[in-house]
């Protein structure tokens, strides 16, 4: 202990000596000009090192940096002794844009006038009221021109940095400082909780970037091979929809009591975006299981109803979510479809037109207005099955895109369902509509996502390749500003998306954020199909391709679970609310 001691003394003592050595050449050399940036010509910027003119750091940095580190260089001082030198040559300072009359100053500004700094202004009076000083702050410079200034001339931070290093005084208190501070700087990272720290939104848990991986290689590994089949058939292959079933796609967020794979929404809206990759008509099927069935169900249904259907959702039946009709689009509450009550039943009369999943599903969630004369109040919700008598299914829609997602009409001529077919409470359908459409709005932006990306990288390898004057497209830097801001665009519209599903986890209020996610990545994507079918030209044209389907299928996203008015509308809504209060 006591040679540790001893080591230590010497070590401060040579280190002192060390110190006051530089601080002497220092002080001859920077501050009298001849430091590295000092200017050619006498003037009052001379040693200003890292001043306007061009000159290079160097070595220098490391001064700076390490006197910065321990007594920090924004404690900055004016040199009196610049002044002093200047005055004794006779040189005119000047207080105005450094203007004036000195020896050796440039052609263009000598003859210049400018005002002196040291010239006096008159006193201002003093009012009643007021605390601060009768006179001006020029009148202080003037009197006491080395008083540490708060305003910088241009060009004189670097040699602040390096000339307040002639003043530092180290000791061995300062040392043991930064040491202590070292230490607990890294006791705090090993004992920070990352569970609870703000990590940027595209940090994902272990479980969630599991499911990404391993569902980007499904979609690429037994969706994409059939694509081609399935959008000309205009439906899914069985085996595709099997494979989503097997690998739990089809109930991400049921409990694993009921069979499903019990992950968070994040998760959910991850899985969207890889499949939208490589077929967004896929995505679709996904999306409006996990986002307006299974979750309605399991946070809403009664403990029958989720012993009832949860299983088979997760496991074997595809479901469809039942509210647009002939008369209702962005009005969405306008409905006829109605249901009467007829003893302990509730009897189902209308239509319901545009639902996706239809040609498959087995299980509808019907919205139907129970009490007409309470208009909107009176909506309720019910679960529906395939079979029931009464219900029958339209032939799918021909489409411009997603042609191989199901859309169809259902009729309902007298469809009878019990009571306990209500899902949630009577009256409350539209709450339910309203509550978890915005929901399937972040799904409907992590297709816009997915399908942007996945139409953008299978673009960017084309303009690598494609020579044109001798040069490959990507080369151009026309081509290159196009590329870098749609590949900004994209990165923005996925940080809205995933912001939108982390405050649906977290239970925060999300509604405005969903409809940005929702209409900014829906126009992000169209942007996108345009550009790349732009770049490949003729080529990107054919259907050869994939981006001509890419094209087909993303004008979809303007359109269903809510136009781009009507989430301007919505986020507009929310702005006027926000500062009307």
């Amino acid at each position: 202990m006591f040679k540790l001691i001893l080591l230590k003394s010497i070590f401060f003592d040579v280190f002192e000596s060390l110190r006051c050595s530089v601080a002497a050449w220092l002080s001859e050399i920077v501050l009298r000009g001849r430091g590295p940036g000092a200017s050619g010509f006498e003037s009052h910027r001379r040693g200003r090192i890292f001043s306007n003119e061009r000159t290079s750091a160097g070595p220098w940095m490391c001064v700076y940096v390490f006197q910065g580190l321990t007594v920090g260089w924004w404690k900055e001082e004016r040199h009196s002794s610049d002044t002093t030198a200047r005055k004794e040559k006779g040189e005119e300072r000047v207080g105005v844009g450094g203007r004036g009359k000195y020896p050796g100053a440039p052609p263009h500004i000598k003859g210049k006038r400018g005002k002196k700094a040291d010239r006096k202004v008159p006193d201002r009076p003093v009012k009643e009221g007021r605390t601060e000083p009768a006179h001006w702050p020029a009148n202080e410079r003037a009197e006491c021109p080395d008083k540490t200034r708060t305003q910088r001339r241009p060009g004189e931070t670097g040699c602040l940095f390096l000339a307040s290093l002639v003043t530092f005084r180290v000791n061995k208190t300062v040392v043991r400082q930064l040491f202590n501070g070292a230490i607990k700087l890294q006791q705090t990272r090993e004992n920070i909780d990352l569970s609870t720290n703000h990590l940027p939104l595209t940090t994902l848990s272990d479980d969630e970037l599991v499911m990404k991986e391993t569902v980007a290689r499904l979609a690429r590994e037994q969706i994409a091979p059939h694509v081609r089949d399935m959008e000309s058939e205009g439906k899914f292959k069985q085996s595709v929809v099997d494979m989503l079933f097997s690998n739990g796609l089809m109930g991400i967020e049921i409990g694993s009591e009921y069979g499903g794979a019990d992950c968070n929404f994040m998760t959910t809206i991850l899985c969207i975006e890889e499949i939208s990759k490589v077929d967004p008509a896929v995505a679709v099927l996904v999306d409006i299981q996990n986002t307006l069935v299974n979750n309605v169900i399991q946070k809403l249904g009664t403990r029958d109803q989720k012993h009832k259907y949860l299983p088979q959702l997760a496991t074997n039946m595809c479901s469809g979510f039942a509210l647009t009709e002939a008369t209702s689009g962005s009005d969405a509450f306008a409905l006829k479809t109605t249901a009467t009550k007829d003893g302990s039943d509730f009897v189902l009369n209308g239509s319901k037109m545009w639902i996706s999943n239809s040609d498959l599903a087995g299980l509808f969630l019907v919205m139907a207005n129970a009490n007409p004369s309470a208009g909107y109040k009176g909506i309720t919700c019910f679960l529906v099955e395939r079979d029931t008598p009464g219900l029958t299914i339209a032939p799918s829609e021909k489409k411009l895109g997603l042609c191989a997602s199901g859309t169809c009409m259902i009729n309902f001529d007298n469809v009878r369902v019990p009571e306990s077919a209500i899902l949630g409470e009577y009256g409350k359908g539209y709450k339910i509509a309203a509550g978890f459409l915005n929901e399937g709005r972040i799904g409907i932006g992590a297709q816009m996502i997915g399908l942007a990306q996945g139409c953008f990288d299978a673009t960017i390898p084309y303009t690598l390749e494609r020579t044109q004057f001798g040069k490959a497209l990507f080369s151009f830097q026309s081509m290159q500003h196009q590329i870098a801001q749609l590949a900004t665009q994209i990165e923005c519209a996925r940080l809205l998306t995933y912001n939108a599903a982390r405050l649906v986890e977290s239970g925060e209020p999300f509604v405005k954020q969903a409809a940005m996610a929702k209409w900014y990545a829906a126009d992000v994507a169209q942007q996108t199909c345009v550009k790349c079918i732009d770049w490949m030209g003729g080529v990107g044209f054919s259907k050869d391709f994939i981006q001509e389907k890419f094209y087909r299928d993303v004008k979809i996203g303007s359109i269903y679970e809510g136009t781009y008015n009507m989430q301007l509308s919505t986020i507009a809504k929310h702005l006027e609310k926000m500062y009307k209060n």
